[in-house]
Formats: structure tokens, sequence, C-alpha cells
């Protein structure tokens, strides 16, 4: 297994539907064989220059891990899972700014 840590912005005009939001990342995550663990950071702060008209913003950081990609059956499989992970949140209208880091 291997260990990544996300890292992901969502605007305040957004923060009403922060659970949903949460929920659609960890389901993205948990499709492609992730497992999240425990600590979650969240924090809201000013942003450093705008975001898609947002100057505001919440930062959330989660821990996730993924099955080695050198440990799955190669013929089974043709893209590896933290790239199906980083085009979903790339086109997710929530998300305005993510970072996946080993």
């Amino acid at each position: 297994m291997v260990e990544y840590e996300l890292f992901y912005l969502v605007g305040e005009t957004k923060e009403a539907d922060m659970p949903r939001i949460k929920e659609a990342v960890e389901k993205i995550v948990t499709e492609e064989g992730g497992t999240f663990l425990a600590p979650m950071t969240e924090e809201k702060r000013k942003l450093a220059y705008q975001v898609k008209k947002e100057v505001r913003g919440t930062y959330i950081a989660r821990r996730f891990t993924l099955p080695d990609h050198d440990e799955v059956d190669q013929d089974t499989v043709d893209i590896h899972p933290l790239t199906k992970i980083n085009r979903a949140l790339m086109l997710s209208k929530d998300v305005l700014r993510f970072l996946i880091l080993r």
C-alpha cells in the first residue's frame, strides 16, 4: 500500500454544500480502491489571490492509501487509479484546486 495526502480547496460560496462535496471527493477516491485514514484537517482562510472569483475558501487535507500499482496484475489494469482520481477532481466544479502528494 502506498500512502498519499490529498489537499483540496472549496470556495466560500459552496460552504452550504460542504458535506455533499466531501462525500463526493471521498467517493472518487474509494471507487478507485483508496482507503482514507483517520485524521482530517479543515481550515477556512482568505486566499492569497482570487481563484475562479473566490476570495475565501476552505482547505481540506485527507490522507489515504492505494494499493501499490506493481502489486496489481498488469493485464487487467490499463490506467493507474491515481490518474483516474486526478481526472475526476479536475472535472469537479466544486473543487477549486487540489494537490495529491505521495
